[in-house]
């Protein structure tokens, strides 16, 4: 019975089995054939949906049973469901809705879904207001409701005990959603994205999954949502693989400016929400692979990213960005920054701090933006070059107002890097300075690189600054100052710049200079690309050290000079110590470049002068030629732009021989002297010597004059001359071309260092003048004034021409000199009550007392032409004449002697016939006649050499001979030749005039005068060789 019962439920078994896969097979056969309609369901279905107290009512065209195949389970497919609200009116659609329901509530008899899924619908979301946000899920955009009521609809669903209180998941596969919020100008449209919503007990949460349409290819973006309930937000964490960062700039006109940034975001971004979909904070963790920007405004040649790190958090009120980290690699260069951004209006806020490690100058231009700070930019960029800048860390705060425009504006900016091994370049005029390592400070409108070392040309740079100052504005300008160390024609080369000449202004050629310099240069410009070299500002402060400068404007070579020298535009100023021709002076030298300054150069030298340097400095000056040896100098000029030099010096002549032969006066080295000048030399080289004051020894001179541009005198004030026995005053002028007029007065005026040059012959060195004099006393001697002189001389080629001189002599006597030219002849005339004073005067002799005189003498205006002349002397004495003694001795008469000795011997008169000729004076037949002696005499005296030679006849009793001599036939026979006697005696007088040699014929005494000849002592006196002076 146990066997044919199992026997039974087998085969029973068996049949249901066989049944059920026939079922099953036909059924998937049908399946597998398309859609099967079981519409009797679509009621109970929309029943089910719509649920007791819904605030949406659900209506389905058509129900289908699907087989998607193997692998996925049977779906219930509502076909064109809509749904309306409690208007009736339809708000939503779906295509088709897959629909799952609950095994448990079907048990009971309840059919309740669990699970929908709408397939390839159409979402839109749209907002135009900031509390209005609508969906719309359907094509039609009138099918739209406010997000808000979803909300409340689904915690509606909730609280009620509907059918849809199974309902635990929503999904949407591949539906085309479309993302326009008029409010932030955000777009997005997705043509397949999956949503998975999850109803919890007291949370709806919500996955989305969507693909990005980029050139590469695994980009997309997972969203998850959580709305807990009662709440009034909810939070979102996208997660996002490969988002390109320009496509935000598709998404909304406010990223526009990420349209060129091609970098591909990985990460999380955590946001939350309002339920009107508005962001309410966010935080965001990100990062990008090899990357780049396209070139745009802010980078031109575009630029190419490593890898990049973003954090950081976003709230919206207010609107503001938090960027804890953004880390970006450009390859060699790492740029680290934090700060915050702030939404405003159409632009943004930005603060924060960043921090690059080191960018290669070379790259600066391509790494910094045009926009940004674009006159400091353009000067760096294009001054500043070669090696690189590290350590760079910036705080700032700027300001983007349009972010279209991408306009920066800084409200403040600070920051510091360091520059190694750079090349800094001035001007393109300039060398520029290499190899510079430096330490740099920025703000908004100030940028100071200070220099610790560096090269400009082969010097050393000690130290500098480079400061951009108001940058931004219309007053940016560049200021350099920097210390240079090294020799002295690399720094000369610098400052005589070709736009500059600062040197070569100055006279100074810097090829041939050697030395060494420690330089202070400062430069001073606007920041353009197109700078005017006159806008340039210059100076510089050199200390210059055992400097040779061959050229230069002092025309003598300069040694071992150790100088400060200062310049600027406005000039040059050199302050210090030098050698020049062996002199070892002090220098100050100031010259000015702009003719707003009155005078073009102020030069002051002090120090012990030699003879060439005296030369080269004061050859203008005339009494500088009669000085020799070294002279103490302190002299100050000062020329203006047309040339004109104003001079000024003080020289102390202690150490120098001054010599002025024309009047005979010296001051010997190591005797006090000293001159104080100050002058005016005119720009064509003429002289006005405004004070000449000279004192030394027994010499005091204080004059001015004028000497043309030929150095010819023009014009002299004697102020004061005193020296020796001279104390006078006078004016020089000059008439015309080598013509003067000369005016003489004072106290008293020694001429006897003059008389020399006026003993014969003509004086073709002097120019011709006119004198007028009144003096008090003359000195033609030492010991014979003439007092209360009052004259006039004119001379002219050579000789005087005129003089009229009238004065006193010592002892009251008058006396006169006239000097006339007639037609080719010169003529003389002198007078005077005292002859014995004009000998003395003339340095004839000393041994004649007075006497009356009157000389005539007259020559030919030629060369060579002698005076002839005769000169007559009346009443006069001879007293203590030591070569008449010794003559009346040798002729032993002694009492004629006597009288010699004592009284003197009385004359009558003398007339002596002579010619003179350049100090040779020729006597002819010269007869004194007196009581007691008679002589004649004839020959010549050199005054040039001191010799003399004459012979002639001495007559002792006078009377007795000349009353004799008138006796008819026998007086000629017995007193012999004219002028001779009875009783007389022969002599010579020879040699030279200090010690002349006297010959006496004794016997000749008592012979008659046609005897007296035979006793001749050797015929007459030698005729002078052509009156030449040096024989």
């Amino acid at each position: 019975m146990v066997r044919r019962l199992t026997r039974i439920f087998w085969e029973v078994t068996g049949i249901i089995a066989l049944g059920a896969i026939l079922i099953t097979g036909i059924a998937t056969w049908r399946l597998s054939q398309g859609p099967v309609p079981i519409n009797f369901l679509t009621s109970h279905i929309e029943s089910a949906l719509n649920g007791f107290k819904s605030p949406f009512k659900v209506k389905v065209k058509e129900t289908n049973l699907i087989w998607a195949g193997w692998g996925r389970n049977l779906d219930i497919r509502l076909i064109d469901a809509s749904i309306a609200g409690d208007n009736g009116d339809v708000v939503a659609k779906a295509p088709e809705i897959s629909i799952e329901f609950s095994l448990s509530a079907l048990i009971s008899g309840t059919l309740a879904p669990t699970k929908l899924e709408l397939i390839r619908p159409t979402i839109s979301l749209f907002r135009n207001h900031p509390d209005n946000l609508i969906i719309s899920l359907g094509r039609e955009k009138n099918l739209s409701t406010e997000i808000f009521d979803i909300f409340a609809a689904m915690n509606a669903i909730k609280k009620n005990n509907s059918n849809l209180k199974y309902l635990r998941q929503i999904n949407v596969v591949r539906a085309n959603l479309k993302i326009d919020d008029k409010v932030s100008g955000f777009n997005w449209y997705s043509p397949k994205v999956d949503f998975i919503f999850l109803q919890e007990v007291e949370e709806i949460k919500a996955t989305l999954f969507s693909e990005v349409q980029t050139e590469k290819t695994g980009s997309h973006i997972i969203a998850q949502v959580s709305l807990k309930s009662e709440a009034e937000a909810f939070e979102t964490r996208f997660n996002l693989k490969n988002f390109p960062v320009k496509k935000l700039a598709e998404l909304s006109k406010k990223f526009k400016f990420l349209q060129n940034v091609n970098l591909p975001l990985t990460g999380e971004i955590d946001t939350k929400f309002s339920l009107i979909g508005r962001v309410l904070e966010s935080k965001f963790n990100l990062s990008s692979n090899n990357g780049f920007i396209k070139p745009d405004k802010f980078w031109p040649r575009g630029l190419d990213i490593s890898n990049m790190e973003l954090s950081g958090t976003f709230d919206s009120t207010p609107k503001s960005l938090e960027i804890k980290k953004l880390n970006v690699n450009l390859f060699d260069t790492k740029v680290r920054l934090s700060g915050t951004v702030i939404e405003l209006d159409q632009g943004i806020s930005s603060a924060g701090r960043v921090r690059i490690n080191s960018i290669g100058l070379a790259k600066l231009r391509h790494y910094w933006p045009p926009r940004l700070a674009t006159a400091a930019r353009n000067w760096v960029t294009s001054n500043i070059y070669n090696g690189k800048i590290k350590g760079i860390e910036s705080l700032f705060s700027i300001r983007i107002p349009d972010l279209d425009d991408l306009k920066i504006v800084f409200d403040s900016l600070s920051g510091k890097f360091l520059i190694e091994n750079a090349t800094i370049r001035f001007h393109k005029s300039y060398p520029s300075l290499k190899k510079v390592n430096a330490t740099a400070v920025f703000s908004k409108d100030q940028f100071i690189a200070k220099i610790s070392s560096g090269f400009f040309t082969n010097i050393r740079v000690m130290s500098g600054k480079v400061n951009l100052k108001n940058l931004g504005s219309k007053n940016d300008n560049i200021n350099i100052d920097t210390t240079l160390s090294g020799p002295l024609k690399s720094a000369f080369f610098i400052l005589d710049n070709k736009h500059f000449k600062f040197l070569s202004r100055f006279g100074l050629k810097s090829e041939s200079v050697k030395g060494w310099t420690r330089t202070n240069l400062k430069f001073s410009f606007p920041i353009t690309d197109k700078l005017d070299v006159q806008r340039i500002r210059f100076s510089s402060n050199s200390r210059v050290i055992n400097a040779s400068l061959p050229n230069n404007p002092l025309k003598e070579p300069i040694q071992a000079g150790n100088f400060d020298l200062n310049i600027d535009k406005k000039g040059l100023n050199l302050v210090g110590n030098a050698s020049v021709d062996s002199s070892e002076i002090k220098i100050s030298w100031k010259e000015n470049f702009s003719k707003k300054n009155l005078n073009k150069r102020q030069i002051r030298l002090s120090g012990k002068f030699h003879e060439r340097l005296q030369k080269r400095i004061l050859n203008n000056i005339p009494i500088f030629s009669y000085i020799t040896g070294p002279m103490k100098v302190d002299i100050s000029l000062a020329e203006n732009w047309s040339g004109k030099k104003v001079l000024t010096s003080k020289i102390l002549l202690n150490e120098a021989n001054l010599k002025i032969p024309k009047i005979n006066w010296k001051k010997p080295r190591g005797e006090l002297g000293v001159v104080w000048v100050s002058a005016i030399v005119g720009g064509n080289g003429e002289v006005e010597v405004k004070n000449l004051d000279l004192k030394a020894r027994d010499l005091q001179a204080k004059t001015s004059f004028q000497l043309d541009q030929n150095g010819i005198l023009v014009s002299a004030v004697l102020h004061k001359i005193k020296t020796g026995r001279s104390d006078f005053a006078g004016h020089l002028k000059k008439i015309k071309e080598n013509d003067y007029e000369l005016k003489l007065n004072g106290r008293s005026l020694d001429l006897e260092p003059f008389l020399s040059r006026f003993r014969g012959g003509s004086e073709r060195d002097l120019p011709n003048f006119r004198l007028k004099a009144k003096v008090g006393t003359v000195w033609l001697e030492p010991n014979v004034p003439v007092d209360k002189l009052i004259g006039k001389i004119k001379f002219q080629s050579g000789f005087i021409q005129k003089a009229d001189l009238r004065g006193s002599l010592p002892n009251k006597q008058p006396f006169l000199l006239i000097v006339d030219t007639v037609s080719d002849k010169q003529n003389i005339l002198l007078e005077t009550n005292d002859a014995g004073k004009i000998f003395t005067l003339l340095k004839v002799t000393k041994t004649v007392k007075g006497g009356t005189l009157k000389l005539n003498a007259s020559r030919k205006k030629i060369d060579g032409a002698p005076w002839k002349g005769k000169l007559a002397v009346k009443n006069y004495t001879v007293v203590k004449a030591p070569v008449l003694a010794r003559m009346l001795t040798l002729a032993s008469l002694t009492g004629i002697l006597n009288r010699l000795t004592g009284k003197g011997i009385a004359f009558k008169k003398l007339n002596t016939p002579f010619t003179y000729l350049n100090g040779k004076l020729k006597i002819h037949n010269a007869r004194a006649i007196g009581d007691s002696l008679g002589l004649q005499a004839e020959g010549y005296v050199n005054f040039y050499n001191n010799k003399v030679n004459l012979e002639g006849t001495m007559v002792p009793d006078n009377l007795i001979n000349v009353v004799l001599s008138e006796v008819p036939i026998v007086g000629p026979i017995l007193t012999g030749k004219s002028g001779t006697g009875i009783f007389a005696t022969k002599y010579k007088y020879l040699g030279t005039l200090d010690n002349p040699e006297i010959l006496v014929a004794p016997l000749s005494i008592l012979a008659p005068g046609v005897l007296r000849d035979i006793f001749d002592l050797g015929g007459t006196a030698a005729e002078p060789r052509g009156l030449d002076p040096n024989k």
